[in-house]
């Protein structure tokens, strides 16, 4: 999601997952390995919820794309529906949570 983003000419915050910030510092060399302009990608390591909460609320998101929990993806979609001051409409957001299942683990 982060490279769609990216080529599609967007600013993009990539948060790495609990598991994962080994991995999103490499990718985001690499990113910044092929010349991308200052401030246009920007990693974040933040808490889930509390980093979902600052994404939903900053005045200039205009869409959220999100790939880990189904809490903390739920928590997104309703944050992103309250329209914040001077916002000038829903943000629109892409949710594909991690589903678990009684057969998978």
């Amino acid at each position: 999601m982060t490279a769609a983003a990216l080529v599609a000419g967007n600013t993009v915050i990539m948060k790495t997952g609990g598991q994962t910030p080994v991995i999103a510092a490499q990718l985001m060399e690499i990113f910044r390995s092929v010349g991308l302009p200052p401030g246009v990608l920007f990693l974040s390591a933040g808490l889930e919820k509390k980093s979902a909460n600052t994404w939903c609320v900053i005045r200039g998101t205009n869409v959220i794309a999100f790939t880990g929990s189904l809490a903390v993806g739920l928590h997104i979609n309703e944050a992103a529906a309250k329209l914040g001051e001077g916002q000038g409409g829903i943000k629109k957001i892409l949710l594909n949570w991690e589903a678990k299942c009684d057969h998978c683990g």
